[in-house]
């Protein structure tokens, strides 16, 4: 039965909450969707149906435009992100049936990944399935750190929009460097995993780096150069990629406290540290 489950997600993957329903062979209580209205789904506790101990996906809502859906019918419409099942038994199956697809496994941390779908084995025999449109960072291949840098270095010498985005395209994938895509006026250009922000900063001289963010939510930061004071605190400009500016976006909140000589006000700015990382370089020309 396991393997049956498991090569109907593997025939889709599961394009919307409806879908994941269906492949795993169950049916959906309405009485879930008051928990599951915040860009989750998963099973309530002790829900444990034959072979499916439990499941939960994320699916496609925007927190800061849309209202909740907040009964079942508009859950099942959503689309899915990504999902993870847990199953009571079956691992031997679940890697005989993706091993067959992808190949053999690539090893991260305890899992076992194959292409955009990750094994785990639990205890006491239970094993769980996850999917997900891109790896989180922790699964993906780590990159070879000086091809990176070195390609990073080719982009930046590069003077026309088409030029970079061309580079990008066609980067060595142990750089881990993707294009993620273009606009009239900048190329956008996405590490996977992401970059050391200290080591991007290093790589190309950025002096008195710092985080920074203009947003109300501060959801969205990125690494500014200081240029000097005023009355109203620190002055900063966006960093430069070769003769480009760039603005390097940052995975995740930097973890820093405030940076020296910042008074407050609507634009936070961080100090950077090693753990933080860049994901993103929005390339302007």
């Amino acid at each position: 039965m396991v393997r049956a489950l498991v090569e109907a997600l593997l025939a889709g993957p599961p394009a919307t909450i409806a879908d994941l329903e269906t492949a795993l062979r169950l049916r959906f209580d309405e009485r879930w969707a008051a928990t599951n209205d915040f860009g989750t789904f998963t099973s309530p506790p002790f829900f444990e149906r034959g072979d499916v101990v439990s499941f939960s996906a994320v699916y496609r809502w925007d927190m800061h435009h849309e209202n909740p859906p907040t009964n079942l019918t508009e859950q099942r419409a959503r689309s899915v992100l990504s999902f993870e099942v847990t199953f009571s038994h079956g691992g031997r199956d679940i890697d005989e049936a993706l091993e067959a697809r992808f190949g053999p496994p690539r090893a991260a941390k305890s899992a076992r990944v194959y292409g955009t779908w990750i094994v785990k084995d639990l205890d006491g025999g239970r094993c769980s399935l996850a999917f997900a449109h891109t790896l989180p960072d922790w699964a993906m291949p780590e990159p070879d750190a000086a091809l990176r840098e070195r390609y990073l270095h080719h982009i930046a010498a590069l003077a026309t929009k088409d030029e970079i985005a061309r580079a990008a395209e066609v980067a060595p994938n142990e750089s881990g460097i993707v294009l993620a895509g273009t606009a009239r006026a900048y190329v956008t250009v996405e590490l996977m995993p992401p970059m050391g922000a200290l080591d991007l900063v290093r790589a190309f001289e950025w002096k008195d780096a710092i985080a920074e963010s203009s947003g109300v939510n501060q959801t969205s930061w990125s690494i500014a150069l200081v240029t000097g004071t005023n009355a109203y605190g620190l002055l900063t400009s966006k960093p430069k990629l070769g003769a480009h500016p760039c603005t390097a976006a940052l995975a995740d909140r930097p973890k820093g406290g405030n940076a020296p000589g910042h008074l407050g006000g609507p634009t936070a700015r961080r100090v950077l540290l090693a753990e933080d990382r860049v994901r993103y370089l929005e390339i302007a020309f």
